[in-house]
């Protein structure tokens, strides 16, 4: 995570809540999820997201995505951020490893904008499916 000029780890788990599904039995069309991120070393390390992905899937790559969440931390930085997924390779035929860029753009004059840049797993082994 990059904030004004400093950069930190952070932690975040993703669960996409409702699934909706493709043509393809492979990934769904798209999904609303929820997110906690924690970013050591900052002062509000906490932030929770929801919002909307949409998947496309690529020869070549598993897919690609992109995004839109709204945060907040529940005291000066609450904003909307766009990003965007790649979807690399399969594991066990469960987990996709992925890389996401986000930039987050803040609503207040007191809040702070940043960028992401991380690696994940994606699975929707815990979603609920709507046709």
């Amino acid at each position: 995570v990059a904030v004004s000029q400093q950069n930190y780890f952070s932690l975040t788990k993703e669960i996409p809540i409702i699934s909706f599904r493709s043509k393809s039995l492979n990934y769904p069309s798209g999904f609303i999820s929820i997110e906690y991120s924690y970013i050591f070393n900052l002062e509000d390390p906490g932030y929770l997201r929801a919002g909307y992905k949409k998947i496309f899937e690529v020869p070549g790559l598993e897919f690609v995505s992109p995004g839109i969440t709204l945060y907040s931390n529940f005291d000066t930085n609450q904003g909307i951020s766009p990003e965007f997924s790649v979807g690399l390779f399969r594991i066990f035929d469960t987990f996709t490893t992925y890389i996401r860029c986000r930039s987050n753009f803040t609503f207040h004059t007191n809040g702070t904008s940043f960028q992401e840049i991380y690696i994940g797993f994606y699975s929707g082994l815990f979603s609920f499916y709507i046709n």
